[in-house]
């Protein structure tokens, strides 16, 4: 039923079925995914201890209910363990708004985590850098002096800071 939805939205989804606590394991361990589609209630199992799963694999994909048997209760359980959102199978026109939203929302979270990461290696380098930075806004009051700074003027970050540098 899923599968044919997404083919609907345009989707050609690579799937596999897990209903296992070992299948979820592995798929989480052994594959790639885009994307999680899980249902609430598993035979012997539950989608509430794949979340689980899923939040311990560290994996920041979307992951999304997909059931008939979830309340409104459940639901806002599971979203604040960690999933993404829920669709209820008898209003599927919601499926593929919600995949995309998802889709484009981990995109934009992986896109901040590798600024950010580039601003901390940028960051770590002019705090070692072996040669003087200072930095000032256009009108020349200091706002960032690095370490060498301090070392081969003696002068601290507290004494730099907010002081005109002449420039």
């Amino acid at each position: 039923m899923l599968v044919i939805e997404l083919k609907k939205g345009n989707y050609n989804p690579l799937w596999e079925r897990v209903d296992t606590y070992e299948a979820v394991v592995s798929a989480l361990k052994n594959k790639v995914w885009d994307l999680i589609l899980c249902d609430y209630r598993l035979p012997g199992f539950s989608g509430i201890k794949a979340l689980s799963l899923y939040k311990e694999s560290n994996l920041d994909i979307p992951f999304i209910f997909v059931t008939g048997a979830m309340g409104e209760d459940a639901a806002v359980e599971a979203m604040k363990m960690g999933a993404h959102d829920w669709v209820l199978k008898n209003s599927l026109a919601r499926l593929i708004p919600a995949i995309e939203r998802e889709l484009k929302e981990a995109e934009n979270r992986l896109t901040q985590r590798i600024a950010v990461e580039s601003l901390r290696k940028l960051s770590r380098a002019v705090d070692q850098s072996p040669v003087s930075v200072v930095i000032t806004d256009v009108n020349g009051n200091i706002e960032f002096v690095n370490p060498k700074f301090t070392e081969l003027t003696g002068y601290t970050i507290n004494d730099m800071i907010g002081q005109n540098s002449g420039y």
